[in-house]
């Protein structure tokens, strides 16, 4: 009776350690595609500067490469996500941009301080627009 209480016990175990392996893979998988949304051309359509201030250029290109490049209007950046790339780290920057994607739209949110943020908005273009 104990041996067959044991089989069936270590039987449920390795059953829930091959889910949770599943789940894990999946997740990872999910992560990954993540990331790879992000790589390509965004032109910004809404730009909000944190403290009132009216920015210069309302339409910006931004390309992120898969290298960790970012090019700003022409002008060289690097850049870093965060390992569930919900996170955003441009230059040097010490705080991120929060990072969601929904279809073809980009939406990035940096807090400055409790009232004041630096909001851009995204949509993805081809290099042929």
């Amino acid at each position: 009776m104990i041996s067959n209480f044991r089989v069936n016990s270590m039987r449920k175990i390795i059953f829930l350690f091959f889910i949770l392996v599943g789940f894990h893979v999946s997740a990872q998988a999910d992560t990954n595609d993540l990331c790879q949304q992000l790589y390509g051309r965004w032109e910004t359509y809404y730009i909000q500067l944190p403290f009132g201030i009216d920015p210069p250029n309302k339409n910006e290109i931004w390309i992120f490469n898969e290298n960790g490049t970012l090019t700003i209007n022409g002008k060289m950046s690097g850049y870093k996500l965060d390992e569930d790339c919900s996170k955003l780290y441009i230059g040097s920057g010490t705080k991120p941009f929060s990072m969601v994607f929904f279809k073809d739209t980009l939406y990035l949110n940096k807090k400055i301080m409790v009232h004041e943020e630096h909001i851009l908005r995204f949509k993805k273009t081809k290099k042929d627009d």
